[in-house]
């Protein structure tokens, strides 16, 4: 099973962005940052953390949608199975490699964070709304939705 992280940046706090880093480093195969930044920053502060993670500057901000499609775009020869769609400040608290990721059919996209005291334990249920940061996509699906 191979699980790739796409963080969206945009002018982030360098700090809190590698305490989030570190957050999920360990549980994903590969980190792609698509930094949405119009601000310089230094790279190599990140990709000198890990040999996971890959950094692409877009120059420009061209939004979030934007960015985590170029991400996926960009991981394609990787052939991942699963996308986790991570924002520069999210802090990942529970085990990925813990989720149900078996329970994904046909009928299921991701698997998304649920910020809800009453539960728990990680149990599936349906969801209208979901927030992306923190979510788990299967990849086919993204590409096949495009």
């Amino acid at each position: 099973m191979k699980i790739i992280a796409i963080v969206v940046t945009y002018n982030p706090d360098l700090e809190l962005l590698k305490k989030s880093l570190f957050t999920y480093i360990d549980a994903v195969d590969n980190v792609y940052i698509i930094d949405n930044s119009t601000e310089l920053f230094d790279a190599t502060k990140f990709t000198n953390i890990s040999n996971k993670i890959k950094f692409e500057k877009l120059g420009e901000n061209k939004g979030i949608a934007y960015a985590l499609n170029y991400g996926i775009n960009l991981c394609a020869d990787e052939k991942p199975d699963y996308i986790l769609t991570m924002d520069q400040d999210t802090l990942y608290v529970p085990s990925i490699r813990s989720f149900p990721l078996d329970a994904f059919n046909q009928n299921i996209m991701a698997i998304v964070p649920v910020l809800d005291q009453r539960i728990k334990n990680i149990q599936p249920y349906n969801v209208k709304n979901a927030i992306q940061s923190g979510a788990i996509f299967k990849y086919d699906i993204l590409k096949l939705i495009g």
